[in-house]
């Protein structure tokens, strides 16, 4: 889907970030937003068009970041790719630039078959993000 180094660099970040709260495990969090992802999709009977080609946030408690309690992440908004922009009054300008940095290098076929979820605290402190593609979630059924 990306380049391995584009890759690299997103789990170094990430890490990062995760590295700062606690030294928490990305995988971990992925595993978690991959599940919450599909149990979203599948309890919310959510057609292609519905996902594919989207951005989901969900936030999480604060307090439940450091003790991995992933029961309590929720769904707050979902927005086409290219309406990005409408996520300035959940996350701001500074995180919406770089969400698009990140959208501007992926061609217009990888936005139409890829769907990414962005976890923030309930204090708006981007925590991680996980994104997935049409083959991936063809695989699940």
């Amino acid at each position: 889907m990306t380049n391995s180094n584009l890759y690299d660099e997103d789990i170094k970040y990430e890490q990062k970030i995760l590295n700062d709260i606690k030294n928490i495990d990305s995988e971990t969090w992925w595993e978690m937003l991959d599940e919450f992802l599909t149990e979203y999709i599948d309890n919310n009977s959510l057609d292609e068009d519905k996902y594919f080609g989207h951005i989901f946030v969900a936030l999480i408690d604060d307090e439940c970041i450091e003790d991995e309690d992933f029961d309590n992440v929720r769904m707050k908004k979902s927005v086409s790719m290219d309406k990005i922009n409408t996520l300035e009054t959940w996350i701001g300008l500074e995180e919406v630039k770089a969400l698009e940095n990140e959208l501007n290098e992926m061609t217009d076929e990888q936005k139409k078959e890829t769907v990414i979820i962005y976890l923030y605290s309930n204090s708006w402190k981007f925590i991680t993000s996980f994104q997935t593609d049409k083959d991936t979630i063809d695989s699940w059924n």
